[in-house]
């Protein structure tokens, strides 16, 4: 019937009612608007399947302030297999969302500072692939697409040498300059 059973201090806080109010009442008699739309999102194809990924969605608290949010449901069973209903859960992200958003903000800039810098410069993982590559390497070395860093810069099949490369993976920064034959003119 979609009728609550229970729920803890938590749901309570999202929902700005205590146990008591909730229980025995569907979602349309407790929440309104965003609220139970986000609530009852997926419990159709839930109800069918048994399984639906977990998704995030931002609720209008009690208060009127705006909360991220982790959803994760499943059915609940009796022993025998039969659907008895659902059950959920709610991991509140807005600090985690906030953070993200920053870092966004942060990674962008860097990468703006990045493309704007005269000389060229390459960023290469522990696995040796170069993940970035600003504009001034773009134009002396074309795009990297998954190439390793020895194959991007010295088009060689194995590792060079010389590499300094694992000396830069513990966290240490490598500053090297070198001058590639493929920039003769």
């Amino acid at each position: 019937e979609g009728r609550y059973l229970g729920c803890n201090k938590s749901f309570e806080r999202v929902i700005g009612l205590v146990a008591d109010q909730i229980k025995g009442r569907k979602d349309d008699e407790i929440t309104g608007g965003n609220l139970r739309e986000v609530l009852t999102k997926n419990d159709t194809i839930l109800s069918e399947q048994g399984t639906i990924p977990a998704y995030e969605a931002s609720i209008g608290g009690p208060e009127g302030e705006e909360k991220s949010y982790l959803i994760s449901k499943s059915v609940y069973r009796d022993d025998k297999g039969k659907a008895l209903g659902i059950v959920g859960a709610m991991l509140e992200i807005t600090d985690l969302k906030r953070i993200q958003g920053a870092l966004e903000k942060q990674q962008k800039r860097m990468k703006q500072i990045l493309d704007e810098f005269p000389s060229g410069i390459c960023i290469v993982n522990g696995d040796y692939e170069v993940e970035y590559a600003n504009p001034v390497m773009l134009r002396q070395f074309g795009e990297p697409a998954g190439k390793k860093c020895y194959q991007y810069l010295n088009e060689i099949e194995q590792k060079c040498t010389r590499c300094r490369h694992e000396m830069s993976i513990p966290g240490k920064i490598i500053r090297m300059g070198k001058y590639f034959e493929r920039n003769r003119c």
